[in-house]
């Protein structure tokens, strides 16, 4: 647990009002995490228990009736990012390639913690779609990419026929911090191979194409 401590001295007649600032509102001390302390001539901010948000900066205002005065310090506190905004989504499938590929995609993270996001930790684990116990508590995760620098990501193997697939975005900063948002983001994933038929003749092809509708294929996801 950090704490920060910013201390004034000060001197007037009639005695000065004391009052501290951060970021332009001006702060309520609650006795626990934030305290401040005057006494005649000095005055003391104490921040226990660090956070992100407690970045900015503080000013320490005196005034009396005779005129006021002000001075100001800026602290940075560091810590984890967030997480991607959203949950991955896939953007785009590929089923004529061989495995099938898609495309997963993500919002960047809203907030880096007070270090440099320098890329995304993509990972999946899948299962058997006809598992009777279905998804498993503590899926087996596999690192798909340690340091991707763009928020989407090609995932080109390993998209097996009849797997449930589950994957998860970690943000992974200057600092080595990781956070993540996953979402399970295909279901029953089932790649039907074209079948071979024998070609029919002229006229039975004519009387089709005026009743057919072209039929569509695509694979199952949702998320």
């Amino acid at each position: 647990m950090q704490t920060a401590q910013f201390r004034a001295h000060y001197f007037g007649n009639p005695e000065p009002r004391v009052a501290w600032v951060r970021n332009g509102l001006r702060l309520r001390p609650d006795g626990e995490r934030v305290l401040v302390r005057t006494y005649s001539g000095e005055s003391t901010l104490v921040v226990r228990d660090l956070r992100a948000d407690d970045s900015g900066k503080y000013e320490v205002l005196i005034e009396n009736e005779v005129g006021c005065d002000a001075a100001s310090a800026s602290l940075g506190v560091e810590g984890p990012p967030e997480p991607p905004a959203g949950r991955p989504f896939v953007s785009a499938v590929d089923v004529s390639r061989t495995p099938p590929c898609l495309t997963l995609a993500w919002y960047g993270s809203t907030f880096d913690g007070g270090s440099c996001v320098t890329g995304y930790v993509v990972e999946a684990a899948s299962w058997p779609s006809e598992s009777p116990a279905g998804a498993p508590e503590r899926p087996d995760w596999e690192v798909l990419e340690p340091d991707c620098k763009s928020t989407s990501y090609i995932v080109e193997g390993g998209l097996a026929p009849g797997r449930e697939f589950i994957f998860r975005v970690r943000v992974r900063d200057a600092a080595f911090h990781f956070n993540r948002k996953y979402a399970l983001l295909l279901k029953n994933y089932f790649f039907r191979p074209p079948t071979f038929t024998e070609p029919a003749s002229p006229a039975a092809l004519a009387r089709r194409s005026a009743s057919r509708r072209t039929p569509t294929t695509s694979p199952s996801w949702w998320w």
